[in-house]
């Protein structure tokens, strides 16, 4: 694993050194870097991970609270999205969890992930959720994806999101 100091250092390079520096990492060193404040050395870490396929091993340090930063989760998360719907059986724990989160940003990506899975089987974890947070931002984020999830259209939660590659399998 890289030091404090070599972390510091490598985040002054360009992006393709730090892709250089940080290739062949183990996977939880990747998962350690998604916490990393540099936007290269985390963004690129996530890159990694979501080229070696690493789902179980993302979903396993959500859920055990390894990503500590809210960057490390919105990288995690974007990790999970990427993946898309082929990634469902073990992500869903995963966005769970996090729709408990105490970022809005976070929270917006975990259902994002629920929301597009279009499984209106964890409508009930999302409408608890909304019942025990009085912040209105909140409640408004959970109200789209339950109206979303009813509706059986994701675009209304997002409606800019365009799957291109079709990970979602909505086309």
């Amino acid at each position: 694993m890289l030091t404090q100091t070599e972390l510091s250092r490598l985040a002054k390079k360009s992006y393709g050194e730090v892709t250089i520096r940080l290739q062949g990492l183990t996977l939880p060193e990747y998962i350690l870097l998604l916490d990393n404040k540099s936007i290269k050395i985390g963004d690129t870490a996530a890159s990694y991970l979501y080229s070696l396929d690493a789902i179980s091993e993302i979903v396993e340090a959500i859920l055990n609270s390894k990503v500590r930063t809210r960057l490390g989760r919105m990288r995690a998360l974007y990790v999970l999205n990427c993946e898309g719907r082929k990634a469902l059986s073990q992500s869903t724990h995963a966005y769970l969890h996090l729709i408990h989160d105490r970022s809005l940003d976070v929270v917006y990506r975990a259902l994002f992930g629920l929301v597009f899975s279009q499984n209106e089987n964890v409508m009930d974890q999302i409408m608890a959720e909304r019942s025990a947070t009085e912040n209105l931002k909140r409640r408004e984020l959970f109200d789209r994806a339950l109206l979303a999830l009813k509706e059986r259209s994701p675009h209304l939660f997002a409606p800019n999101f365009s799957d291109t590659n079709n990970v979602w399998e909505l086309k």
